[in-house]
């Protein structure tokens, strides 16, 4: 039997001149409008992929707010499961019209859901316009580390200060696979502090 097909959306949403409007895309190979969203790469979450598919489809940076939860539908024999986020734009790029997105229109409620092609959709769009604009938390332990042996083991000058024990390769690659943050607070051990070391003007100890 084969496995089920995971994927991620968001309803974008932005403030217009006249209210909140959401990003409804084209999808020339299917003929419909739908909503940013697509199928998770091989080891990747659910988050990662909106925020991919989101800037892929639409060319905005978005960032991710409350779930919307999931939606499950057969495809060709198989079930697929998409879980959705309410998301704001960070940043609007341009987006060169393609095989699989072609046109890009952002609208109010009523206009988005009427041209919308999905019920399930329309009822997401309710669902984000209800819920107020929010930045997420997250709390993360850490990525992977060098296991304790090993770093007293290693050599480093630094090998008995437990707080200097660096991440692993595995947890080096967790860690630049997270969603970009706005902002980090960590404690000081090098381990936690790797989270966020493509920005360290963000990490706050």
């Amino acid at each position: 039997m084969a496995e089920q097909i995971e994927a991620a959306g968001v309803v974008l949403v932005r403030q217009g001149d006249d209210g909140p409007e959401v990003a409804v895309v084209h999808r020339p190979h299917r003929s419909d409008w739908s909503l940013p969203k697509g199928k998770l790469d091989p080891g990747e979450r659910h988050e990662v992929a909106a925020v991919r598919e989101t800037l892929e489809e639409t060319g905005v940076s978005c960032l991710l707010g409350p779930s919307l939860g999931h939606r499950r539908y057969p495809v060709n024999g198989v079930a697929k499961r998409v879980r959705y986020w309410r998301a704001t734009v960070l940043d609007a790029g341009d987006h060169e019209p393609d095989d699989e997105i072609d046109e890009i229109r952002w609208l109010r409620r009523k206009a988005a859901k009427s041209l919308l092609t999905y019920d399930d959709d329309h009822a997401l769009v309710d669902a984000a316009l209800a819920l107020p604009d929010t930045t997420p938390t997250v709390v993360l332990r850490h990525a992977e580390a060098t296991k304790r042996a090993a770093w007293r083991e290693s050599g480093d000058p630094m090998a008995d200060l437990d707080a200097q024990r660096p991440l692993n390769a595995d947890g080096i690659h967790q860690a630049h696979s997270l969603v970009e943050p706005s902002r980090v607070f960590t404690d000081p051990s090098d381990r936690a502090g790797r989270v966020s070391a493509r920005d360290p003007a963000r990490l706050e100890r």
